[in-house]
């Protein structure tokens, strides 16, 4: 018995020393205080929990008024602190949208709560202007424009005489080229008219071959002499053109008629003069290889002027004597059987005859 009673308060004086050796490292805490080193948890109070005697707040809570509150936020029942708020109410702030174009900019406003709200566009898509921008927010700008309004370009070309211009974008189209001095038709000047790099090319300075003109053949011409409403008989008459050609002279023959063939004589103005007078009209003949006819008329009742004595080469109705083969005037036949008397000795008969 009292061996049993021996090893009773052997154990039971065990028990009171490990007691006292665990309880010595713990301080308690008063009703309502937080406790240090606390024992495990059959004590602990948490969120807005009464507080008895020993007992203690749970991490991150204090006493208050005999519960457990959040000092934070005292006045949150479940100690819970709401996050701070993102912004004042009814504040702005660009955002992005995330859509293309001009849809991409928008704005966010702060709500009540002071959190911001969503991202609204401040342009909805609209119809594509050219304007360089994105208005129908398909990703693209300005499609079906050839440019931007109020772009510029250079134009036109600086080549020879040439000058370059500048165009502006109207409405997404190029304008026209201002200022611009553009190409012109070669000629021949030692420049480059036509802007294509060549000066004076394409034989604008070749002297251009004249036309020939049509040589009109020989013409026939008759004078024909009157006096009194007669032929006047063994008159002398000289055929010139305003061109200083002459023939003659020639007597007329019994008719009143001189006849004179002359060389290449169509399309120039021919006169006569008879016994040293010019008398009217004049004739044009204006056919190749016409005839034409001057009718001189002497003034009636006045003596036939007296014709003074010719050089030889007068007689022969032509300016120098004619050489071997050399054609001759007809009107020159008289003038060569005058050369005939000559060389028989006649010709002082005949010139006697003729004074």
């Amino acid at each position: 018995m009292k061996k049993r009673l021996r090893v009773a308060m052997t154990i039971s004086g065990t028990i009171l020393l490990l007691a006292s050796m665990l309880f010595s490292t713990v301080s308690y805490a008063a009703p309502g205080q937080v406790r240090e080193n606390r024992p495990p948890a059959c004590d602990e109070r948490g969120c807005n929990e009464m507080l008895s005697d020993g007992d203690w707040c749970a991490e991150g809570l204090e006493p208050y008024d005999g519960r457990c509150r959040n000092p934070d936020c005292p006045e949150e029942p479940d100690c819970v602190c709401p996050p701070p708020p993102e912004c004042e109410a009814g504040e702005t702030r660009s955002c992005d949208t995330g859509q293309a174009g001009v849809c991409g900019a928008g704005t966010q406003t702060c709500s009540p709560n002071g959190s911001w709200g969503d991202c609204v566009r401040d342009v909805n898509p609209s119809g594509e202007v050219c304007d360089g921008l994105d208005n129908d927010c398909d990703g693209e700008t300005d499609e079906g424009c050839e440019c931007t309004p109020g772009q510029t370009q250079k134009c036109g070309s600086d080549e020879g005489e040439c000058v370059g211009g500048t165009q502006t974008c109207v409405g997404g189209q190029w304008g026209d080229c201002a200022g611009a001095v553009g190409p012109s038709e070669e000629v021949c000047d030692g420049k480059d008219n036509d802007c294509d790099g060549e000066t004076d090319e394409g034989g604008v300075c070749v002297v251009p071959t004249p036309t020939p003109q049509p040589h009109c053949p020989d013409a026939t011409i008759t004078v024909h002499v009157t006096q009194c409403d007669a032929p006047s008989v063994d008159a002398s008459v000289e055929l010139h053109s305003s061109g200083g050609d002459r023939y003659g002279p020639a007597a007329t023959n019994a008719a009143g008629r001189a006849t004179f063939f002359v060389i290449g004589g169509s399309n120039r103005q021919w006169y006569a003069i008879v016994n040293g007078v010019t008398i009217g009209p004049t004739i044009k003949v204006t056919d190749c290889g016409g005839a034409g006819a001057i009718d001189p008329v002497l003034p009636c009742g006045a003596a036939a002027p007296v014709p003074t004595p010719t050089s030889i080469i007068e007689v022969l109705g032509v300016e120098r004597l004619p050489v071997t083969g050399e054609a001759i005037h007809t009107s020159a036949a008289m003038g060569y059987l005058g050369l005939l008397f000559i060389a028989s000795g006649g010709i002082l008969g005949w010139l006697a005859k003729r004074g």
